[in-house]
């Protein structure tokens, strides 16, 4: 079965370093001990009070480090280098109000009205992947601060939530596209995509690698909303003539200004 924290295991059983364990490293290598080396783990006991024992666990990715902890070695992390590296530790927070969603408050209000349609398909697409997983991640997380639970989010989304502040209630499949591997993932939680406990159903990747399910995907629109990510475009005539619900064409591109900014137009079928 899929795990409940909205994602599932990699297929590698070596453990990946987790975010506080790569903070905890720079920083080390960023402080000075004895003779401009990097501190010991005997030094940071005397800085901390904090067992060499505990601190050797934490810096092995290991235990939960103590935010006093990593206060103390920022404290002692050199200016000009501590903004750095806390930025370097930092995911995108994908939301409506997020500076790189470059459109006006007509948009926003548009983006706004489609989170809180009963049913409907608003399709993302055009741009990059980043730029549409960014799109379909900030509306998630404005539909969940939009709305009282228990009301939630399900859905899959096929990348990695490494550089980004995951969606609650989201599965992510940790860059999986093989057809074969995303047939077997959506079998083991798609029963619970369709629950009546949904109320925003995210689906990213998913359309033109399983062309098999998008009559299942349209059929669910009638019912809840639901948004669609893909590097495809989607024909309108189909969504006039197959989906039974409202339907938006969601194109996003990148602003020739900023070069990271992300523009939205949005077409209602």
């Amino acid at each position: 079965m899929l795990e409940k924290n909205a994602q599932t295991k990699p297929s590698d059983l070596t453990p990946r370093l987790t975010r506080t364990t790569l903070l905890l490293r720079r920083l080390r290598a960023a402080l000075q001990g004895r003779a401009g080396l990097a501190p010991s783990y005997m030094e940071m006991e005397e800085w901390t009070g904090v067992a060499e024992g505990t601190l050797k666990d934490w810096f092995n990715n290991k235990g939960r480090p103590t935010a006093e902890f990593l206060l103390q070695l920022l404290d002692r992390t050199p200016d000009e280098v501590r903004h750095h590296t806390l930025a370097a530790t930092y995911q995108a927070w994908p939301t409506r109000a997020n500076p790189r969603l470059k459109c006006d408050q007509t948009v926003l209000s548009q983006l706004k009205t489609i989170l809180c349609q009963s049913n409907g398909l608003s399709f993302i697409q055009g741009g990059s992947a980043e730029a549409r997983t960014f799109l379909l991640t900030a509306l998630a997380h404005s539909f969940l601060a939009m709305t009282e639970r228990p009301r939630r989010v399900a859905g899959f989304d096929v990348h990695e939530a490494d550089w980004f502040v995951l969606v609650p209630g989201l599965t992510y499949l940790h860059n999986v596209f093989h057809p074969a591997l995303l047939r077997q993932a959506l079998r083991q939680g798609w029963k619970q995509v369709g629950s009546n406990k949904v109320q925003l159903i995210c689906l990213n990747g998913i359309w033109t690698v399983l062309p098999e399910m998008q009559k299942e995907i349209l059929a669910m629109a009638a019912r809840f909303p639901v948004v669609v990510a893909d590097a495809a475009t989607i024909d309108p005539y189909r969504l006039e003539k197959e989906l039974k619900a409202p339907a938006n064409l969601v194109t996003v591109s990148q602003d020739p200004n900023t070069g990271s900014g992300i523009l939205i137009a949005i077409q209602a079928l």
